[in-house]
């Protein structure tokens, strides 16, 4: 979240125009953010999954624009975020 507060706070008198898709460019499932979570709090978290009804869809948002304006943009890493949420929840 430190990185959209920041960003925006960039953007706001930036002269720019279009979708700024703030996305890292980096695609995770659920089962990479269950695996991650699971070695952060150190235990097995229970998942319960249903058989999917749809086909699936594979989601992309290009962030061209968004890199190409703020061009020292970082992203936090995914784990780095988890291991941060659960730390301010468990603190």
């Amino acid at each position: 979240m430190d990185d959209i507060g920041s960003t925006v706070n960039r953007l706001i008198n930036h002269d720019t125009s279009g979708i700024l898709n703030l996305v890292s460019g980096n695609s995770y499932t659920y089962k990479d953010i269950i695996d991650s979570l699971t070695n952060i709090i150190g235990s097995s978290i229970k998942v319960t999954s249903h058989q999917r009804t749809k086909r699936k869809v594979n989601h992309h948002y290009s962030n061209d624009l968004i890199r190409k304006t703020t061009k020292d943009l970082k992203f936090t890493q995914l784990k780095d975020g988890l291991v941060k949420m659960y730390e301010s929840i468990n603190n």
